[in-house]
């Protein structure tokens, strides 16, 4: 594939997934404050929104190390090797995940 015109579009449509998840982890942060001060079950309820960005982060850390290290051969390059930072962001992110994907119960601080 050596069409500009698709190269182009593929970087566009990364730089869409990384705004729609940008906006829909603030949406979800902002819906998890208005929450805090509700029960136990509001706010497992609020985190319906929260969830969902760092379910499109997991997924575009998979493509990046999919893609970048088999497709392109990342690993091989000194200079240019991100799989590292990507698989530690993965690793975060997933933390961060089942951490808030828990559900509360009551009583807790």
């Amino acid at each position: 594939m050596n069409s500009p015109a698709i190269h182009t579009a593929f970087y566009l449509s990364i730089i869409a997934w990384e705004i729609a998840t940008m906006l829909l982890a603030w949406w979800g942060g902002f819906r998890l404050l208005r929450a805090i001060r509700r029960t136990a079950a509001g706010f497992h309820q609020a985190k319906s929104v929260a969830v969902r960005p760092l379910h499109c982060l997991l997924m575009w850390l998979v493509a990046f190390l999919s893609v970048g290290g088999e497709w392109f051969l990342m690993w091989q390059s000194k200079s240019w090797n991100g799989q590292d930072a990507a698989f530690r962001m993965f690793t975060m992110i997933g933390i961060v995940l089942l951490l808030v994907a828990l559900p509360d119960a009551e009583g807790q601080p």
